[in-house]
């Protein structure tokens, strides 16, 4: 059910409770503080000049917190190499795809839940204003995209609806404008100047453009959204995926390059020129500057010429490449395999193995990827209600109102099944659960207030349910009572749910 007006003021107008609002600098919420520098969108390539001593050299300038080159290096890697791309998406998508809800606090009664349904409305409310302005479920993407570079990052601009402080858009932040360089905080440096377009000149006298640049923890609460999991366990200027994904995409980048050398070679063959130089039996005469000259051009033109016509002091021969060569084919298909296995935990998931793979075996891979996307969800569920969640409540409601956790069904669908059997064979064997619990777990929606039911006796009514669900034991601290009665919202505003 929606907040109400007497509901929202009951829960926000403690006696005796400060909220943030009463001290947080409400400009610098309402303020986008950090627009992307347009030197931004110069971004290094190496191209052909990434070899292993390169991806070494851009790791050990990561080591000392200098994360820029990392960043542009992993962005480059996975525009080229579209099986690490797919399942990397795979990974992210899988979460960020999925439904999501707010869930109140166990004992927080009526009024967590009544806060959480007015705060997953809010984020839902969230929509794109284009460029790097992004809807909640896009944001949350972006947020998964950590599991790569390690570490990424949202601005937050609120806006005051009517006395209530809300999410507004949420922009995107670079994994590469982040920095440890001066110690262990996470910093926003940008370290080629901050100025948001090519009509203004550089400036590196902002707080973002000096040296170390700001720590997040210096802002107020709800700011900044900065997601950094745990992936591999380790510091967190080695945190993420990438670090391990490049060396084999590097690696898969020399096979490739080299398989359409050898591609070329196998469809037109290689050719072969030799020249006289007078000491040997192809002639008495050696060969001019102008013949070898001649002889190099007929050998790059063969791919396209028929007929070539060049002095008697040269000659060209065609060597036909070996009918059958699976070195190039075997060595990148390792490589998408340590790339499967990184990112997803296996590889059935993405592609059949030579020798075949059981039924069974699909099924522990498919188990380990929920394992591992449940732990994603987890991770980036916390994450919000850390950084945006638990600031809107406080904000909204006080320091001691419930903050609810976000839970996100990245189960398959085809469990529920199995999920409704249970209850079934629970409530059959006398026991007993919430109607709210059971449609939650069954992934079910709340019945629209006079609408017909099924499974229930005609003459009842759905207002006769609404009653049914027990209340949670004790109470959200220091919230009134009269919470727990549920009026209309004012017209105007609208309440999804969450």
């Amino acid at each position: 059910m929606p907040l109400t007006p007497s509901t929202a003021e009951q829960l926000r107008h403690v006696p005796g409770e400060g909220t943030l609002l009463d001290v947080a600098p409400i400009a610098a919420l309402a303020n986008r503080l950090a627009p992307a520098p347009y030197n931004d969108r110069f971004q290094y390539h190496y191209g052909n000049t990434l070899t292993p001593q390169t991806v070494s050299g851009v790791l050990q300038n990561a080591d000392t917190g200098y994360l820029w080159m990392l960043a542009d290096l992993l962005d480059e890697a996975r525009e080229r190499d579209g099986h690490m791309h797919a399942e990397l998406q795979k990974r992210e998508l899988r979460v960020a795809g999925s439904d999501w809800e707010l869930v109140p606090p166990e004992g927080s009664g009526a009024a967590g839940e009544e806060i959480a349904k007015w705060c997953g409305a809010r984020l839902r409310e969230i929509e794109s204003l284009g460029a790097l302005s992004r809807d909640f479920g896009s944001a949350i993407a972006d947020l998964m995209g950590a599991v790569y570079q390690g570490r990424v990052g949202l601005e937050v601009v609120w806006r005051d609806e009517r006395g209530w402080m809300v999410p507004d858009a949420l922009y995107f932040l670079h994994p590469r404008r982040f920095t440890y360089a001066a110690d262990w905080r996470l910093r926003l440096w940008d370290a080629s100047g901050t100025s948001p377009t090519s009509y203004q000149p550089v400036n590196t006298d902002s707080p973002f453009g000096m040296f170390p640049g700001l720590p997040l923890d210096r802002f107020p609460p709800g700011k900044f959204i900065a997601h950094n999991p745990r992936v591999r366990g380790v510091m967190p200027t080695r945190e993420g995926l990438g670090r391990l994904l490049i060396w084999w995409c590097t690696f898969k980048r020399f096979a490739v390059r080299d398989f359409a050398a050898f591609a070329e070679w196998a469809g037109r063959g290689l050719r072969i020129g030799t020249f006289a130089t007078g000491r040997g039996p192809m002639g008495e005469f050696p060969a001019t500057e102008d013949d070898r000259a001649v002889l190099q051009q007929v050998l790059d033109a063969m791919s396209s010429s028929n007929a070539a016509t060049f002095a008697d002091t040269t000659k060209v021969d065609v060597m036909n490449a070996p009918s059958n060569n699976d070195v190039h084919s075997d060595l990148i298909a390792l490589c998408n395999a340590e790339q499967s296995k990184a990112v997803v935990g296996g590889t059935l998931g993405s592609e059949s193995s030579r020798g075949g793979g059981t039924r069974a075996l699909g099924e522990v891979h498919e188990r380990n990827e929920l394992m591992i996307a449940r732990a994603d969800a987890n991770a980036v569920g916390s994450t919000l209600v850390r950084d945006l969640v638990r600031p809107m409540v406080h904000m909204n409601f006080g320091s001691n109102a419930p903050v609810p956790r976000m839970r996100f069904a990245v189960d398959p669908a085809q469990d529920l099944d199995a999920v409704a059997k249970r209850i079934q064979i629970f409530t059959s064997l006398k026991g007993e659960i919430a109607q709210a619990d059971a449609r939650n777990l069954l992934n079910l929606p709340d019945p629209s207030p006079g609408a017909p039911l099924l499974g229930i006796p005609t003459e009842r009514k759905v207002e006769d349910y609404q009653g049914d669900e027990a209340a949670p034991r004790g109470a959200a601290p220091n919230v009134r009572p009269e919470v727990s009665q549920r009026r209309e919202r004012p017209a105007g505003t609208e309440d999804t749910g969450a």
